[in-house]
């Protein structure tokens, strides 16, 4: 993880946050348009860094991760498509995120067969939970795991990823159910990659490492 965090110390970025014109409106959210392709960037100012990742697809789809000092998600910026921005969790003003630097980083591609296997995570904070994913995509939940996490997989849209659905069971304030992304990173090491979800107002992130 140290690792992960010194490689991303270099880049910034900035946030301007504008009060809304109309308390009645939903905030309006957005965040510097970036090229297809994988992206490292990072909040704060140089003598304090946070890492992230900016992920930008061809029909418009973007998500960009924010992470908190460890490296773990704590803030999400989506957007399907050539839709609306959506900030989880949800903000209450009018947001604009100006990226001042962005440095392309090269993902491979997962497809269901490279990523099925069996796995364990080291979070969330009531327990490990350990699962398998079989090649037509499917998460299946250990019978002794105490925190249970079941859902699909299917083709991703972002770089470096497959599309999820995940459910989770016994997992403490894990929301129960969720979707987002499984998401390869060179960076990741030695785990085989992150769960990244949400369910438009908490935020999932669990590393998965190879059993």
């Amino acid at each position: 993880m140290n690792r992960l965090i010194q490689r991303w110390t270099p880049v910034a970025l900035s946030f301007t946050l504008a009060a809304c014109g109309n308390s009645d409106d939903d905030p309006k959210i957005s965040v510097d348009n970036l090229n297809e392709g994988a992206y490292t960037v990072s909040t704060g100012n140089a003598d304090a860094p946070t890492v992230g990742r900016y992920l930008a697809a061809a029909d418009g789809s973007r998500l960009l991760v924010i992470g908190d000092d460890n490296g773990v998600a704590r803030n999400l910026y989506r957007r399907t498509g050539s839709g609306d921005w959506v900030a989880v969790p949800p903000v209450g003003q009018d947001t604009r995120i100006a990226l001042l630097r962005q440095d392309p980083l090269v993902v491979a591609t997962p497809t269901l067969a490279s990523v099925a296997g069996h796995y364990v995570t080291t979070s969330p904070p009531e327990g490990a939970a350990s699962f398998s994913i079989t090649t037509d995509g499917r998460i299946v939940a250990d019978a002794t795991s105490a925190c249970r996490l079941t859902g699909t997989l299917g083709t991703g849209v972002l770089p470096g990823t497959l599309k999820l659905e995940l459910a989770t069971s016994g997992c403490g304030e894990l929301p129960t159910s969720s979707t987002g992304v499984l998401s390869v990173d060179p960076d990741l090491a030695p785990a085989s990659f992150r769960l990244i979800a949400d369910d438009r107002s908490k935020v999932i992130d669990l590393r998965a490492f190879a059993e």
